[in-house]
């Protein structure tokens, strides 16, 4: 006698998301072998299919009775399997690719999109951002966005989310974090789409409403004596391209955030690290590493400063993506003839020093 175990997980999509259509139904079953299943079922199945392990979909013979569903699996489905019992026309099972954020507002002003999003220090904390996620083949299930403040999940009150009448494969999600002390914030959110197999759309919102150095925050924080290291996103030694990059140097520009860092430094005596985020085409000119040198060394040159390069992951959707491998050579060759520290942050999350390959040390950022 064979015995047959069976795990089963039925998963049903919000209806939202097939409000011209029925509701998909999925199982995800896990089995040692052949093995015949009823559920119960209010509506007949339609064009039930099961996941073979070559990644195939094959069709899936049930029987509907008595509001039950039955069917039966065969051996080639046995360990782990996804079931649709109800493949809405609007399905595509063959879907591969993620989601992608193509608009981001914070308080009505767009920003560029990109997985990791720092607006700096703002006048006042966010109080509204609004997120369209589209895909390419599926509707997106924002109902399952998973969206935290600082790790903690946001309420439904404080996410609210929305269709966009024209596309049925994206959605708007609306959130409003409240009020907020001052603090360093970072905003997440993850959105699957209505997939057989589900795909993220990922999001990563940083700010702060803490003092700024430059309004005299630095001398509390030196006064504190916390051992911390300032990390300083500056990502453009010029205000023309830094106003677009980072809205914050509308109110403080390169030259004010730069002394208030040196103030720090001359202070505390602790090395400021100067974050710079590589983007091709944009503020990876051999000509912007000369500068940024001179910016640096104006305020001395008794290694108070450290710039860590960043490369930048590009994202479906972003007009951005990372600077060639010669361009962002060449950039770090520039500092290290000016005599600057620098660093390229692997891809992989490390950070490899610029002069001769080693790995640098882990420093706590502030």
């Amino acid at each position: 006698m064979r015995l047959t175990l069976i795990l089963l997980t039925l998963i049903a999509l919000a209806p939202v998301l097939y409000a011209q259509g029925p509701l998909l139904d999925r199982l995800r079953v896990h089995s040692t072998g052949p093995v015949t299943i009823t559920i119960p079922l209010a509506d007949a199945p339609e064009g039930s299919v099961f996941r073979a392990p070559d990644g195939s979909w094959k069709s899936l013979p049930v029987t509907h009775e008595g509001g039950r569903a039955t069917f039966s699996l065969p051996e080639e489905a046995s360990g782990n399997t996804t079931v649709i019992l109800r493949v809405p026309d609007s399905l595509n099972l063959n879907d591969a690719d993620d989601p992608s954020i193509v608009r981001l507002e914070v308080d009505g002003a767009e920003v560029a999109v990109a997985p990791e999003v720092d607006l700096g220090n703002p006048k006042a904390a966010p109080s509204a951002v609004k997120v369209v996620v589209e895909d390419a083949s599926n509707p997106v299930d924002g109902e399952a966005a998973a969206v935290s403040l600082n790790g903690v999940p946001l309420s439904r009150e404080q996410v609210r989310v929305l269709p966009l009448p024209d596309n049925p494969r994206a959605g708007v999600l609306e959130i409003s974090p409240g009020d907020l002390e001052p603090e360093r914030y970072t905003l997440r959110l993850r959105v699957p789409d209505a997939a057989a197999t589900q795909h993220f759309a990922d999001l990563t919102l940083r700010f702060s409403t803490a003092p700024l150095l430059v309004d005299g925050g630095f001398e509390k924080l030196t006064a504190e004596g916390i051992p911390v290291t300032l990390a300083v996103s500056l990502h453009a030694p010029d205000d023309e391209l830094r106003d677009t990059l980072v809205p914050i140097n509308t109110r403080y520009k390169v030259d004010e955030v730069v002394d208030a860092a040196w103030r720090y430094a001359e202070t505390t005596k602790r090395r400021v690290s100067i974050e710079y985020a590589l983007i091709k085409d944009i503020n990876d000119q051999a000509w912007r590493a000369d500068r940024l040198a001179k910016v640096l060394q104006a305020r001395g040159d008794w290694g108070w400063v450290h710039v860590n390069l960043i490369p930048l992951n590009p994202t479906p959707g972003s007009k951005w993506t990372a600077s060639r491998p010669e361009d962002e050579a060449e950039f770090v060759r520039r500092l290290e003839k000016h005599g600057v520290p620098v660093t390229v942050r692997d891809t992989r999350g490390r950070e490899i020093d610029g002069a001769c390959g080693q790995l640098a040390a882990n420093e706590r950022n502030g």
